[in-house]
């Protein structure tokens, strides 16, 4: 499993970290040493992708951070760092795994740059939007500009913690270009 960017912020203790999944299922889950909870966990995944995901977010923790570095999900399904201090956050998409640690609630998102966004943008980005929106994809293409703006939307809701956000209606990025 390459890693293929790691971010680290020493003074605010933050580290980010993204791999690039290849290894099969068997050498992910003998990488990953599961503990008998995690097996259990892992026991009701029945997709390949899944697995490989599930598998390389604990590989990737237990190698930067030591073997004892878990994680466990509170009541909203919600990941935290077992065996370390502070937060952790956790994204996958199809070939690749994240995991931003930090001393607070933090939160990470990935997506694949072949998800067509643009096709469903209109559920997701609000009116107010739109004009940045199209600003940042003059720079980086008008799917990618549209796939920012859902990780962004996604973290945030990951940080927020409710069950229920509608993502245009309850969420209004700034304007980055003000």
């Amino acid at each position: 499993m390459p890693l293929i960017k790691r971010i680290v912020e020493k003074e605010a203790e933050l580290t980010l970290l993204l791999w690039q999944i290849d290894e099969s299922v068997d050498e992910l889950f003998v990488r990953a040493g599961l503990t008998e909870e995690e097996k259990r966990r892992y026991a009701v995944f029945t997709g390949e992708s899944r697995k490989k995901e599930w598998l390389a977010v604990r590989v990737l923790l237990r190698e930067t951070f030591g073997g004892g570095v878990g994680i466990g999900y509170d009541e909203k399904g919600a990941p935290y760092p077992v065996g370390k201090e502070g937060a952790v956050s956790v994204s996958h998409t199809t070939g690749y795994a994240a995991v931003f640690c930090a001393p607070y609630s933090y939160r990470v998102d990935i997506e694949s740059v072949t998800r067509d966004f643009e096709k469903v943008a209109g559920k997701y980005v609000a009116e107010t939007e739109y004009e940045w929106v199209s600003r940042l994809a003059a720079i980086y293409g008008m799917n990618t500009a549209y796939g920012i703006v859902w990780c962004v939307k996604e973290a945030l809701f990951k940080a927020g913690g409710k069950e229920r956000v509608d993502f245009k209606k309850d969420m209004e990025l700034i304007n980055l270009y003000e």
